[in-house]
């Protein structure tokens, strides 16, 4: 409705002081309600613009009737729907997010209109005018009157297809990350685990070189008195064939009586034959000398308690083998004892 000018005003009939009052104050609210409602209808304009600019999506609905309607909505959640803004006023929000795929989300959002809350971040699987379908996170807010009463819901969101594929391959990237440092992780201890085996096969590799050197000594002596005795053996024979009929020969068969020599030359070659074979076996363990570095003494009441090979496996000695080291080097250990 125009408001009269001061002019029209002017062409009016004379009328009374308090009737032209009357309506020159009238004239003054219309002039005040029309500069108001243009400055409205410029904020309004500023902040649908400023909502259209935005890359995030804006929707506001109608909670108070029984059918929730779209009151509202900006332009790149109706681009990205494939629409126009005004083709979302009036419709029901389930055109663009189906409750049917979309159950937990529509119970939560209902629940949070019921409490007159704001709910979480939610993601819903927002569908398309074409059909197509795309992931969206949204977060739905009562909008409170002055009187504190909520009549509308306002939901903001984005479209978080691509950045859901972002984090499915971070995912995916780490959990190959952490196959392959735990892959690393077991071939480390099984390396380890292999080190010490190989460690203690070269301790009892060198224990078995310092045996078996004084069994070559002990071997080599045995076989020198089984020859020795042999020798004497013979020669006891020739001299017997020597002596004849005479009186040495009492005297020799008292001594052959005396010292059982019979028993002797029966019994004295088996302890021969059983160290020798006893060398033989303790001397089938052929390996090369064994040196470690920094020197520290392997006592014998050590091995005897194995304590030696404990300490290979907890990982408090390393062998080191060097081919090139003298049988009389023997043991050493590199580490604590």
């Amino acid at each position: 409705m125009p408001i009269p000018s001061a002019e029209l005003l002017a062409e009016v009939p004379a009328l009374d002081d308090q009737a032209a009052a009357a309506i020159h104050e009238l004239h003054a609210q219309l002039v005040a309600e029309r500069a108001d409602r243009e400055r409205l209808q410029s904020e309004l304009d500023l902040r649908n613009s400023a909502l259209d600019s935005a890359r995030s999506h804006v929707m506001v609905v109608d909670v108070c009737r029984e059918r929730w309607v779209i009151v509202y909505a900006n332009r790149a959640l109706a681009a990205d729907h494939g629409y126009e803004p005004s083709e979302l006023i009036g419709r029901s929000p389930a055109m663009l997010v189906p409750a049917a795929d979309n159950a937990g989300a529509f119970e939560q959002i209902t629940a949070a209109v019921r409490d007159g809350t704001t709910t979480g971040n939610l993601e819903v699987l927002s569908r398309r005018q074409d059909g197509s379908r795309f992931w969206a996170g949204v977060v739905m807010a009562p909008v409170r009157s002055e009187t504190g009463h909520i009549f509308y819901y306002v939901g903001v969101g984005a479209n978080i297809t691509a950045k859901l594929a972002q984090q499915r391959e971070q995912r995916e990237l780490q959990e190959k990350l952490y196959g392959e440092m735990r892959e690393r992780e077991r071939m480390a201890i099984e390396l380890r685990l292999a080190q010490k085996l190989e460690s203690v096969g070269r301790l009892a590799a060198g224990i078995a070189h310092e045996i078996n050197t004084p069994i070559q000594y002990i071997g080599d002596s045995v076989s020198f008195l089984q020859s020795a005795q042999a020798d004497l053996d013979r020669l006891l024979k020739a001299y017997r064939g020597a002596i004849d009929c005479t009186s040495a020969l009492d005297a020799a068969s008292r001594t052959e009586k005396e010292i059982d020599l019979e028993f002797l030359s029966r019994e004295m070659p088996k302890p021969f034959e059983r160290t020798l074979e006893g060398v033989e076996r303790g001397s089938a363990v052929d390996c090369a000398p064994v040196r470690f570095q920094e020197p520290i003494e392997i006592r014998l009441s050590r091995l005897q308690e194995g304590h030696a090979v404990a300490d290979v496996l907890d990982g408090r000695v390393d062998l080191m083998c060097d081919p090139c080291c003298e049988p009389s080097h023997g043991l050493e250990l590199l580490g604590e004892t």
